[in-house]
């Protein structure tokens, strides 16, 4: 309703994936019953050398200041991918009475992470991406 993300299909998975403006980005909505836990993350694909997760965490301070809240930057060592997220903990996204709530909490964090994180990304400079072969390319 009034949004700029649209769900394409529905997926049996825990995660919704929505472009943010560049590839090897996006916004997930995750939801976890197990953890009793809804979030929102900016996850960076195929970030191997951490290229990008590192120049958004130079500006840590700034991201966090205009996001409005402390974020979690995961590094995820040893993973190809890297994340920065937000998570609503003490919730059951199982109760569909709690979902016109949880609905709009991520609905809300998931704008503030792409106007936070926009046009951060487009002029984040990366040495090398690796491709979903495993072949380094230069990025653009």
């Amino acid at each position: 309703k009034g949004s700029t993300f649209r769900i394409r299909r529905p997926n049996k998975d825990h995660w919704f994936s929505f472009a943010i403006g560049r590839s090897g980005f996006v916004i997930s909505a995750t939801i976890s019953t197990d953890k009793q836990r809804i979030g929102v993350e900016l996850f960076i694909h195929n970030d191997v050398e951490k290229a990008a997760f590192h120049a958004l965490l130079a500006e840590k301070q700034a991201i966090e200041a205009e996001f409005g809240e402390a974020l979690e930057w995961q590094e995820l060592p040893g993973k190809k991918g890297t994340r920065i997220a937000l998570f609503k903990l003490d919730v059951d996204p199982s109760d569909e009475k709690q979902y016109p709530e949880l609905h709009a909490w991520m609905l809300a964090k998931m704008d503030r992470f792409k106007k936070v994180f926009a046009a951060r990304i487009k002029s984040v400079s990366l040495s090398k991406l690796t491709t979903a072969n495993g072949d380094e390319a230069e990025d653009d």
